[in-house]
């Protein structure tokens, strides 16, 4: 595996998306069913619990997004890698680092390099932010689901 394997801003990225109980507080869901029937990506999404977000590379499961699923009712969301790279958050960079391992050779990171310029000490940084996540779902909104969450 070629961990330093550039990924084309063309390329498409598949995040898992666990599914949830309908009960589930409000503050801790990763999406939401509206009234209209459309499920909504939330933020919450895109939250790992660690310094990176996971994704997969949708061209290396031959497009079967059904291979990011652990569960068959987890949700795959889709993202582009020009969109994610072309998120602005300030002194940063965004982008998408081929990370392959021994369970899943389709995955990779999204990660947020600090600007050469920013002086704030590597400890210091608290990322990725709530901003982060934000746009990553407004992409995936944007982008629509390629298996919505079963419920």
């Amino acid at each position: 595996m070629n961990n330093n394997e550039t990924i084309e801003d063309k390329e498409i990225l598949y995040r898992r998306v666990k599914v949830h109980k309908p009960n589930i507080h409000f503050n801790d869901r990763r999406y939401e069913r509206h009234k209209s029937g459309k499920i909504e990506v939330l933020p919450l999404a895109f939250y790992d619990g660690n310094r990176e977000i996971s994704v997969d590379r949708a061209s290396k499961h031959n497009f079967d997004p059904s291979k990011t699923q652990r569960d068959k009712t987890d949700g795959i969301a889709k993202l582009i890698t020009a969109k994610v790279r072309d998120i602005d958050i300030e002194d940063y960079k965004i982008d998408v680092k081929y990370d392959p391992d021994d369970m899943n050779d389709a995955h990779s990171i999204i990660v947020m390099i600090p600007d050469v310029d920013n002086q704030i000490p590597a400890e210091n940084i608290d990322y990725p932010t709530q901003d982060l996540r934000e746009d990553l779902a407004r992409i995936a909104n944007q982008l629509g689901w390629v298996i919505e969450p079963a419920f």
